[in-house]
């Protein structure tokens, strides 16, 4: 962040909840999935195989609206991003995803959008919608992600 931007207003409960997250987050994922029932089952099982690919996972948010949930901080994200900083982060990331509309008129024809990509020099988001305002939002390491070297491969031949 730039040190010019103005400083936003500190949101204490989440800074909290990022200093001490619950040690259950199994339990927290969990009750994540059954929240999100709505999603298509594709996306179900993506979040079972990410919470099983932890490795590689530095984030994952949910969010509905202006509510922003984060489910999991990798540590040394957490390490790395001081609270009001990480929030503002997962604020952005969202509303790049909320630009994406999970149904676009002009691509009526091709049906819902059930996710958008987002390829960083150094990480991968991917944005899944529940709803028109709503979805999960993750966050990966990019070194560990082989679709997207295979694909940069393939795009820096031509």
């Amino acid at each position: 962040m730039s040190d010019d931007a103005p400083a936003e207003p500190v949101d204490e409960e989440l800074t909290e909840e990022l200093a001490d997250p619950p040690s259950d987050l199994d339990e927290e994922l969990d009750g994540a999935a059954d929240e999100l029932a709505t999603l298509d089952p594709e996306i179900r099982d993506l979040i079972e195989a990410v919470r099983d690919d932890e490795g590689t996972l530095r984030v994952a948010v949910r969010y509905e609206g202006r509510e922003i949930e984060p489910l999991f901080v990798r540590d040394d994200v957490r390490e790395l991003f001081p609270p009001t900083e990480l929030r503002q982060r997962m604020e952005e990331l969202v509303l790049k995803g909320l630009g994406d509309p999970k149904r676009d008129a002009p691509l009526h024809d091709y049906g819902s959008l059930d996710a958008t990509i987002r390829w960083y020099d150094e990480v991968l988001v991917a944005s899944f919608p529940s709803g028109e305002w709503s979805g999960i939002l993750f966050v990966f390491d990019r070194a560990e992600a082989p679709l997207v070297d295979l694909v940069g491969r393939y795009l820096d031949d031509d």
